[in-house]
Formats: structure tokens, sequence, C-alpha cells
């Protein structure tokens, strides 16, 4: 057991941070709140990532702002085991396996359903919602990246962990012995074939149960792309998710490249990684099946939903506040925008409609890769239309 993993950025199995080196940028401060947070009665935050997209700093950037903390896992009995690649060495855990063969244990829950941050890799399983029902937990977050550069992102995780990281990634796939003989091409080839197909399942599993309609958890999408272009928009959309109160942004983390995991973070890194043939297959893999799953999703956003039939009621000034609301959630949906902009025409303010033609990344016309862009200047532009529709009477 590396003496690293009782640091920093080992906070869990859960999250993939077994003989992890990374260097923290800021340590967790001890000091008060300015308004002290009663953890002991404040609903735990539970955050859901496809590996390799943001989660350890997320995960710090919430324990930092919040004054909510991450569970002590290195101190659990049976840790080092379960460490090694040994499930259930640890009572007190709240999950085995990892990624997609993780479920989550009843008896384990309760320890971390008040004042804590704490979450998985999981899959949307049936198992795995139902076991978050029962336990009492009502939201959760997740975090969503385009899987070709959390992908790439991966492959190199594994490569620096190194062949003693190989005994714990069995509990999610096999990784041939000699894997780490393999000159890096190889491993990339190897890698597309057997571990990014789950990747794509992973995001379609989450993006059908928000479509679901019998989904009894709130769940809000945020993205790898709004975490590092904004990292305070970003940590603040997920507090507010969740009603926390008395967040000091000032603590925000500032993600660099080289710390908490975070590598170069770019978008389209797959270009240059895979072969012409590997971008062949990737596509054949992926297909539409996460633009599809992604409209779908959007379209039974329940702000969406509520703009649409404030809208059917003349009650434009409530159609457009849940269409920003929407929009947030999914920015890249062209209806969302269609009902703002109905609803702002109704305020008496003329809007270009134009101006979405002229959008890139919009559907209908959406890339896979545009599903997880976040465009805060057209976010922000619509925002302020709004606000001019918002403030005066309506005609």
């Amino acid at each position: 057991m590396d003496e690293q993993c009782h640091g920093r950025d080992a906070i869990s199995p859960i999250i993939d941070m077994r003989h992890a080196d990374a260097i923290p940028i800021v340590e967790p401060s001890s000091a008060p709140l300015e308004t002290e947070l009663d953890v002991a009665n404040v609903p735990s935050v539970f955050f859901v990532s496809l590996p390799k997209s943001g989660t350890v700093y997320t995960w710090y950037s919430l324990q930092d702002m919040t004054g909510l903390r991450m569970p002590e896992f290195h101190a659990l009995e049976g840790w080092n085991a379960y460490n090694e690649g040994h499930d259930f060495s640890c009572p007190d855990l709240y999950a085995c396996g990892d990624y997609n063969t993780q479920l989550l244990i009843p008896a384990g829950m309760k320890h971390y359903l008040r004042g804590t941050i704490f979450g998985a890799h999981m899959q949307a399983s049936y198992h795995n919602v139902m076991v978050l029902q029962k336990s009492g937990i009502k939201k959760v977050t997740v975090l969503l990246r385009d899987p070709r550069d959390a992908f790439i992102s991966w492959v190199y995780h594994l490569a620096k962990l190194g062949p003693t990281a190989r005994n714990y990634h069995s509990k999610i796939y096999h990784i041939p012995r000699d894997y780490y003989d393999w000159p890096l091409k190889r491993q990339f080839d190897y890698q597309i074939r057997t571990f990014f197909p789950t990747t794509v399942n992973w995001i379609e599993g989450w993006l059908d149960y928000y479509a679901a309609a019998d989904r009894a958890l709130e769940v809000q999408f945020v993205y790898y792309d709004e975490l590092k272009q904004d990292p305070k928009r970003y940590v603040q959309r997920i507090a507010e998710f969740h009603d926390l109160q008395n967040i000091e942004y000032t603590k925000v983390i500032t993600a660099e490249p080289g710390k908490m995991h975070f590598r170069r973070g770019e978008h389209d890194q797959w270009r240059d990684e895979f072969s012409q043939e590997n971008q062949r297959l990737v596509a054949e893999l992926m297909q539409d099946r996460i633009i599809r799953g992604y409209e779908k999703a959007a379209e039974l956003n329940p702000h969406l939903v509520a703009a649409q039939r404030h809208l059917d009621e003349s009650e434009y000034r409530a159609a457009a506040s849940e269409a920003l609301s929407a929009i947030a959630e999914f920015p890249n949906f062209r209806p969302a925008y269609d009902a703002l902009i109905a609803a702002i025409e109704a305020c008496g303010v003329d809007v270009s409609r134009a101006l979405l033609e002229d959008e890139p990344e919009l559907s209908p016309n959406l890339s896979t890769a545009g599903v997880f862009r976040y465009p805060y200047s057209r976010i922000d532009r619509y925002h302020a239309l709004a606000a001019a529709a918002l403030n005066r009477p309506v005609e």
C-alpha cells in the first residue's frame, strides 16, 4: 500500500484514488465559515461522475467552500485490503465494485447521509437508484464529459499508476498481465475495444434515467467544460441545486494540469491520440446514441415542461424563468431557447431568432462533442435579454 494513498488525494476507492500521487493545490481549511455550518443537520451531497472528469476537483472544492466534509475512508477498518482490490473488507463502506461494476450497499449508506460530500462512479442501475431512494437521498448531481476525452485521460492515468494498480482495476474489467509491457499505441487499441464502450453506455444510462417517467430522484447534470471555464459558477450551480447555504466562493480552487488528477483538460484530445482506424471504430460504437439520449432527457426537463405550461397560460415571466433554468442544465437544446424567446417577446422585447440559426452546436444540428460543451457566452446573452423582458410591463 503506497503511503501516497493516505494523502489528500486518497479520498476513496469509490472514485478511483488508489496509488494517487497528485499534488494538492489548497489544503482543506479547518477554519469555520463566516456563518458556522452545522453540518450534522445538513443533508449530504451525493455526486456521481464519469471517471477522469473532474471528480477530485469537485469533491475538494465543495468541501473547502461549504464546510461539508469528505469521509475519511483511509481510517476505516480493512481499508488497505480494499485498496488492494479485495471487496467487502471495509464493513462501513457504502459500495462494492467500482464504476460499471459498482453497487451501493444499503447498510453502509447510513453512515454518510448528513454533513458529507460523497458519491461514486456508479452506473444508473436499478439497484443503485433503489438504494439511493431507500436511503433518503433525494438529489444527485451527475458530472458529464465527452467520453472520448475522458477515455484519453483514463489511459494515461493507468499508465501513470503502473502495474501496482492492476489488482484493484480487475474489479472493473480485465487488464492483461503483460499490459504494462505494451507500447502506448497497443494500450490504446486494447482500451478502445474494452473500456471505451462502457463510457458511452454509462452516459446513456444516466440520460435514460433522467428521461424515465418513473424517475424518483432529482438529477442535475453538470459538465466538465463548465468546470474548466468557470469553476466558481460550476460549484455555485451544484450548491444551489443542493440548497447549500453560506458558501465561501472565495475559496474556489484553481484547476491546474498535473494537480488533483487534472492532466490537460483539453477538448478533442482524442483527435490527436486515436489512429484513423480507432477514430472510425469509436464513431461506429457511438453513432448518435448520446445525442439521442441528451435530446430525450432535455425534452423532459421539468423546467422546460413548466416553461411550456406557463406559456400556454400566458404567464410569461414565469415561463422565462423556467426556460433559463432549463438552459442552464441543457445549454445546447434549441427548444429551451425557443421557449425563452417566446416568453421574452410576449413581454415586449424583440428577439431575432436568426441569432440561434448561426449558433454552432445547437440541436437539431448537435454533434456528440457539442453535447458536452457549456456555452457561457450564449447563456449570459440570453440571461440579459430575459432580464430586460422581466423588468418591463407585459403588453
